[in-house]
């Protein structure tokens, strides 16, 4: 299961572009329910979305982990129960770049036959100096999450590995949220572009050739100043089988691996839904 970080890379894919040395930092936060921790929180710029109080209860246990270089900062937030032995079972949220976009939330899941990632103890890595690794455990079951970022590069790759088949899920909420589920419902306009078609509303199987997804919303479009700009995901499709369930609300990628999948995650904060879409096409994909 183990890759080192250039061939990982290297066998995900070779992007068009020139990398300039810069900085990447990393950065952790740990959160329980004691008054210490509610004021470290409360210090930190990043919140969990659509909580108005301190979020870690008795029993639980929080995180803020970031990825950063001077082009861009990517938040996860971590919460979930915590068993008297240690044991972790947290939720994975991405709150930055984007409040939207990957789910604040929840945006990253899993399942191997009948076991789901909220199954699987979680554990942070360790000594990475330039990514985020996360290491799920539940009995004879083994997986590692890395997400890595470039020097002077706004994308972050995605590595999965695991010991038995498995299917990934990425959440997002293109641009906005729009208030609720209820609230937002009459002017919301989601869509997902491929290279080859644009998929409305419901669940969509790609072939080989859609090896990217670009989710945005008609309305939210930062060119309309609404929204805060979509999100899209490019996998190796010699790796994985990908569907795309495209929804009023959230949208979802799924991805199925059998031992490594790589990906790339993008959000185009800021950016309008014809800038993004014309960035995508304008990579140059390689696949090994």
């Amino acid at each position: 299961m183990q890759m080192t970080h250039a061939l990982a890379l290297l066998c995900l894919l070779l992007l068009q572009g020139t990398l300039r040395a810069a900085e990447i930092t990393v950065s952790r936060l740990d959160f329980r329910a004691d008054e210490q921790s509610r004021q470290r929180f409360l210090a930190q710029p990043i919140t969990w979305w659509g909580r108005n109080q301190y979020p870690v209860k008795p029993g639980e246990r929080g995180a803020v982990l970031t990825l950063a270089n001077p082009r861009i900062k990517y938040a996860f937030m971590l919460l979930g129960r915590e068993d008297a032995d240690g044991s972790w079972f947290p939720a994975i949220g991405m709150p930055k770049p984007s409040k939207a976009n990957w789910s604040s939330t929840g945006f990253f899941e899993f399942q191997a036959g009948d076991l789901k990632s909220r199954s699987c103890s979680v554990e942070i890595g360790e000594g990475q100096d330039d990514a985020i690794v996360l290491l799920y455990r539940s009995n004879d079951f083994r997986a590692e999450a890395r997400w890595q970022l470039l020097p002077d590069d706004d994308r972050l790759f995605f590595i999965f590995t695991a010991n038995r088949p498995y299917t990934l899920h990425f959440t997002a909420y293109p641009s906005s949220y729009a208030g609720s589920w209820s609230a937002g419902k009459k002017l919301r306009q989601r869509f997902a572009v491929t290279p080859t078609r644009t998929l409305e509303e419901g669940k969509h199987s790609l072939e080989t050739a859609e090896y990217y997804v670009f989710l945005g919303d008609h309305y939210f479009d930062p060119a309309h100043n609404r929204g805060e700009g979509p999100c899209a995901l490019l996998y190796h499709p010699g790796q994985s089988r990908a569907d795309v369930l495209v929804q009023n609300y959230s949208c979802r990628v799924s991805l199925s691996g059998s031992d490594c999948s790589a990906a790339v995650l993008f959000d185009f904060h800021g950016s309008a839904n014809t800038a993004a879409l014309e960035y995508l096409r304008t990579l140059s994909a390689e696949f090994q």
